[in-house]
């Protein structure tokens, strides 16, 4: 250390920058890019215990942002990480990257502040300013008041850092800096957070205190990051500066993107380059913030699956719906150019506002938008979509039905079980966990409560299951179903738009209708009805297509052709008869696209699956071959367009009679389920149906 630099340190002892590393600095930053600058440096195994874990901060408010990354796999940090670092094997290597490390600054109650404190420079004690002298060896001090400093010497061959404009031409030497800042465990004051190696510094911490002689000599490679130009002041010069938290969710993304995907929901929840993870993130900040489920309802989302091909699905017996579920449907319907114009309209935002030099109009606003438009378009989500899809997913009979189970379950199954005090009562706070975090049950090889465990969150996942049966519908939790109301709601608000219908009334009548179309004693999706067999389903099994999907969303708006459920829309809503009329004939629309697509995926079906078909006779069978061989033949043997298309409408028109006594039945099951019979018309299918795979 130079004798400048030990003066300038005894001057500043008042301000208690208690913590003290020498390293090199260095910045990653574009021509148009937020620069982030890094100090790289190493600490001993000894203090290891200065590092954080993002859950050791807290937050102001149920806020949801900062439990994404708050999720530690303890378990698996213990067995495995710890494991490799502790190897006793005789000659082998152990090696662990840098830890990525994040200076913030936690105030009297333990929060993360959104800036860092008011930034200045000096050089030899004396504000930089343009006439600023200097010569080779001057201390160069860069100091964010209070939580951090930067102290390096100038040199006239050194490297000129550019993240600030008064020291952007000042040569300085990155190899040799002092880093000071003010750290502390339990009072306001600055926090190291680990943002990308959680579950090694977990095993370190817990070796360091448990097993401290077989990790003593290990020293720990560690990058801290810091957006300098993250400060208040900065911000209210140019409300484009990004806040600390905006800035690390983003890292972290751009870290984890580039490795094995651990958790979809992670990275989805994490982005900040697309409109569909900003909706996903307030959508589940929205769930967090109520007093359903006396304040849990977060535990019956999917948002943490830590398995990535589940993450796109709803894989838990236990919860309402996914992230994986909503964003994908948001992406299929709105990521692409037909998309993007549907997106426009849907939130009604308009091309001149949101274009750039750099970014074609076709990539806006779902994606690579201009970050700052980045609040306006958050704002617009949450007025536009977020709310309406938690009444979505929320409001409707049946998932009420699961809040309800969902809570006795955990105040009455749980709370029981723990009662007992028996060997499955050690279980409880594993299962507990489980179902409010998705934390992993105890994975400890031979461990009986291991065994005990799995078994009881079985045998409550069973429970689960058949009270949803029997209180609920289990057609309400099919991946495939919550698309087509994402879809179908969206949908109706475009229909509906210029008729003056808001995006938040048509989502109370989309909730109207799934009551009707759930009950259970209407029965109208079962897998055995005649209508639902070789449309959405073929046996018990769902057909996972965008034409289920769409079906699901046809039988739906049916319901608004019943006139008692136009009524009940009429008197709730106070509507016009034209408005009305425009619901009307959606739903009598909507039916007829049903019955349409039904008869066309049933012909579709029995034309491939006749010779296997118990209910036909023989001579049935052997007509219906003669006939397709006849077209195979005449489809291949001539280039006469005439006799191809005779042969192909003989093998049609034999396949349309064959199923005349099936589409009947299923017309007068579907006049008695909707409550009306006039939908036996041609319409165009809808120009919102999804993607051909879903």
């Amino acid at each position: 250390m130079s004798e400048k630099q030990k003066s300038r340190r005894d001057r500043d002892k008042k301000v208690n920058y208690n913590y003290e590393k020498f390293g090199s600095i260095g910045v990653f930053s574009t021509e148009s890019s937020l620069p982030i600058e890094y100090f790289l440096t190493s600490i001993p195994i000894s203090e290891i215990e200065d590092l954080s874990l993002a859950r050791d901060v807290q937050t102001a408010g149920n806020n949801f942002e900062y439990l994404i990354q708050r999720d530690i796999d303890e378990e698996r940090a213990r067995k495995d990480i710890c494991s490799y670092i502790a190897a006793s094997e005789e000659g082998k290597a152990v090696f662990l990257p840098p830890l990525i490390v994040s200076i913030v600054q936690v105030n009297n109650d333990n929060h993360i502040e959104g800036f860092y404190p008011e930034y200045n420079s000096t050089i030899d004690g004396e504000p930089i300013g343009p006439d600023t002298k200097y010569d080779d060896g001057s201390e160069l001090v860069r100091e964010w008041k209070g939580l951090f400093k930067l102290s390096s010497l100038v040199e006239s061959d050194g490297v000129k850092i550019s993240s600030e404009n008064e020291v952007s031409n000042i040569p300085q030497d990155i190899q040799q800096v002092n880093f000071e800042a003010k750290i502390s465990k339990n009072t306001s004051g600055g926090r190291l957070v680990v943002i990308d190696g959680q579950h090694r510094l977990f095993a370190l911490q817990y070796l360091a205190k448990h097993d401290l002689a077989k990790v003593k000599n290990i020293t720990v490679p560690v990058c801290i990051l810091y957006s300098p130009k993250s400060t208040e002041r900065n911000f209210n010069l140019d409300n484009n500066i990004q806040n600390i938290t905006s800035v690390l969710r983003r890292l972290f993304v751009d870290v984890n993107s580039t490795v094995e995907k651990v958790s979809g929901h992670f990275l989805t929840l994490l982005s900040d380059d697309n409109l569909g993870s900003m909706i996903c993130r307030e959508f589940c900040s929205k769930v967090h913030s109520t007093d359903v489920a006396n304040g849990r309802s977060l535990g019956l989302v999917e948002w943490n699956t830590k398995n990535h091909k589940e993450s796109k699905t709803k894989a838990r017996i236990h919860t309402i719906t996914s992230i994986g579920v909503i964003y994908d449907t948001l992406e299929k319907t709105f990521d692409s150019k037909k998309g993007i114009k549907l997106l426009r309209e849907f939130l009604n935002v308009h091309t001149s506002n949101i274009t750039t030099d750099s970014l074609s109009d076709e990539n806006l606003p779902w994606s690579g938008f201009n970050t700052s438009y980045k609040n306006e378009l958050k704002e617009v989500a949450k007025n536009e979509i977020v709310g309406n899809l938690y009444t979505l997913f929320f409001e409707p009979e049946v998932y009420k039905k699961s809040v309800d189970i969902f809570e006795e379950l955990l105040d009455v199954k749980l709370v029981e079980a723990k009662d007992k005090r028996d060997a499955l009562s050690d279980c409880v706070t594993y299962i507990n966990k489980y179902y409010l975090f998705n934390d992993p049950l105890p994975d400890i090889d031979g461990d009986k409560v291991n065994s005990n465990c799995k078994n009881m969150l079985k045998t409550y996942n069973n429970w689960f299951e058949e009270q949803i049966i029997k209180k609920s519908n289990p057609t309400a939790y099919l991946s495939i179903y919550q698309k087509s109301v994402i879809t179908g709601w969206i949908e109706l608000c475009v229909l509906m738009n210029s008729k003056g219908l808001n995006k938040s009334d048509v989502a109370e009548i989309y909730v109207l209708l799934m009551n009707y179309s759930l009950n259970p004693d209407l029965n109208l999706f079962d897998y055995s009805q005649r209508y639902i067999q070789d449309n959405i389903y073929s046996g018990v099994r769902i057909k996972a297509t965008a034409t289920s999907a769409s079906q699901f969303k046809n039988a739906t708006l049916a319901f608004l052709g019943n006139n008692d459920v136009l009524e009940i829309i009429q008197d709730k809503f106070n509507l016009s008869n034209e408005i009305i009329l425009s619901l009307s004939t959606i739903g009598k629309d909507s039916a007829s696209v049903f019955f349409k697509k039904m008869v066309s995926e049933k012909e579709r079906s029995f034309s491939k699956n006749y010779r296997h078909n118990y209910s036909l006779s023989p001579e049935q069978k052997r007509s219906l071959a003669d006939a397709e061989n006849l077209r195979n033949s005449e489809i291949y043997s001539t280039e006469d367009s005439s006799v191809k298309v005779e042969a192909a409408v003989k093998f049609d028109e034999l396949v349309k009679h064959m199923i005349k006594d099936d589409l009947k039945d299923c017309a007068e099951k579907l006049s008695i389920k909707f409550g009306y019979n006039d939908f036996f018309y041609l319409v165009q299918d809808s120009d919102f149906d999804l993607d051909d795979e879903v």
